[in-house]
């Protein structure tokens, strides 16, 4: 795919998502080649040419879904929710204006 079509996607995903510029960032991963973190509670961002990850730190379906992948960068989505308060307040968060701010 061509990079700004990638680059769009990503911007889309993060609105979707409400990921503000200072939400929480926990590493989950850091190595030479691999690095995985996760971005609030909605999405795992895995960066680095290994494409094998530890099990334990891959994203595992239905709770999440693949929702941008390219060279050497993933990035899933939460899409199912433990508990219904998280669910409610996330879906409530996600009213985002035509100039792109949170209401």
């Amino acid at each position: 795919p061509v990079l700004s079509d990638v680059i769009k996607r990503l911007i889309d995903l993060r609105r979707r998502c409400c990921v503000c510029p200072d939400a929480r960032v926990r590493i989950l991963m850091a190595e030479d080649d691999l690095y995985v973190a996760k971005v609030g509670k909605m999405l795992t961002v895995k960066l680095g040419p290994r494409f094998e990850m530890p099990v334990e730190l891959l994203p595992n379906e239905p709770e999440w879904s693949l929702a941008v992948a390219g060279e050497d960068f993933a990035v899933w989505e939460r899409v199912e929710y433990q508990s219904e308060p998280v669910a409610a307040m996330e879906e409530k968060m996600r009213d985002v204006g035509d100039d792109g701010e949170y209401y």
